[in-house]
């Protein structure tokens, strides 16, 4: 290790000091564990042998989703020549938050300081419109259409684990309820696509009576699929802290009719003039995961074959190609107002991808 012994602490025990202006978490006592209550209802109807329709509907309430909350959020103090930016700063953070100002003897050492609770809650209704056709004469069907909307008081997953707050108001929790998303590795990922619709396809070739067109035409399987998914939902933050509460998130006003560029394409999706910073010490009017990003669809195909060499030995031959019209799938907007490529679409997902692939089965 680097760290050598002087460097550590030499005091231990109860009267051990805390880092200067630490950051600390703390467990709501009663907290309780996470519950989901789902519910759906659905009619089916079949055609004839092969078709089926199906329609349902279906519901979900999660409580007690945990979250984090800030239980030491810096504070607007009054100046004594009554301009607010004058003695409330992102550089005296620490000295105006609650514990600091309540005893700065005591409780200077206290910085960000969060406590997890279950206070967290999200609901789902979806609609779900099926239709399928079995395997027959070497055809299959399956197409599926979700109307269907999440919305919740935070993002799911958000912040537990950190500090900051999950809540940029630490009063309002209703502040931040919005549409369902997660964060994850890629930036926060939205839960709540309005409209979902797959399409996926099986044509199987007939075996022919021909023995050059059985070689060479029969057992041969072609499928494809279609994925279309709408708008995914990201928040504007204004990349600072402009409410100088020490929470991170905030986001700005929305001072025009439309955040969206009058053409949107991946170099400008949404018009950094149609947003305004919030008033020093306050928070802006916008909503969170409210904004409409790229939506999403894919074309995928494969053909296979399985040619018997053998009584026991079999050989498949497969290929594969994934977006096959190459089409421009969007990453994530950037969403910052602080970073010089706000509004701007900089990654993008998978071009065509085209694989082959042999199997000997013995």
């Amino acid at each position: 290790s680097d760290v050598c012994s002087s460097d550590l602490p030499t005091q231990q025990g109860a009267n051990a000091p805390f880092v200067p202006f630490g950051t600390f978490v703390a467990q709501q006592p009663d907290a309780k564990g996470p519950a989901t209550y789902t519910w759906n209802l659905s009619v089916q109807h079949q055609f004839g042998k092969d078709w089926l329709l199906s329609a349902a509907y279906m519901g979900t309430q999660s409580a007690h989703i945990w979250v984090s909350r800030q239980l030491n959020p810096a504070i607007i103090v009054p100046c004594a020549n009554g301009v607010l930016t004058s003695c409330n700063t992102t550089g005296n953070t620490n000295q105006r938050r609650i514990a600091y100002l309540a005893n700065p003897t005591a409780a200077a050492t206290l910085g960000p300081t969060d406590m997890f609770e279950s206070g967290g809650t999200s609901n789902y209704n979806g609609m779900i419109l099926t239709a399928q056709k079995r395997l027959n004469r070497g055809v299959s069907f399956n197409a599926n259409y979700t109307w269907s909307h999440c919305i919740g008081d935070v993002p799911v997953g958000s912040n537990v684990g950190g500090a900051g707050g999950t809540y940029t108001d630490v009063n309002d929790r209703r502040r931040d309820r919005g549409n369902c998303s997660t964060p994850t590795l890629d930036g926060n990922q939205t839960l709540d696509r309005r409209h979902i619709f797959n399409l996926t396809s099986v044509l199987e070739a007939p075996k022919f009576k021909s023995t050059l067109l059985r070689l060479t035409a029969s057992n041969w399987k072609f499928s494809t699929s279609y994925r279309y998914l709408s708008a995914a939902y990201l928040t504007v933050t204004s990349g600072v802290d402009v409410a100088l509460s020490g929470a991170s998130g905030q986001r700005p006003n929305l001072i025009a009719a439309s955040p969206f560029c009058a053409d949107r394409n991946a170099g400008c999706w949404l018009d950094r003039n149609a947003f305004g910073s919030a008033t020093a010490g306050t928070l802006g009017n916008l909503g969170r995961s409210n904004i409409a990003g790229p939506g999403f669809f894919g074309v995928d195909m494969a053909l296979s074959r399985i040619f018997r060499l053998r009584e026991t030995m079999t050989l498949e031959a497969r290929g594969e190609a994934f977006n096959v019209s190459n089409s421009f799938r969007a990453g994530p907007v950037t969403s910052a107002l602080n970073n010089n490529n706000f509004g701007r679409i900089l990654t993008a997902q998978d071009p065509r991808i085209m694989q082959v692939a042999l199997k000997l089965l013995f």
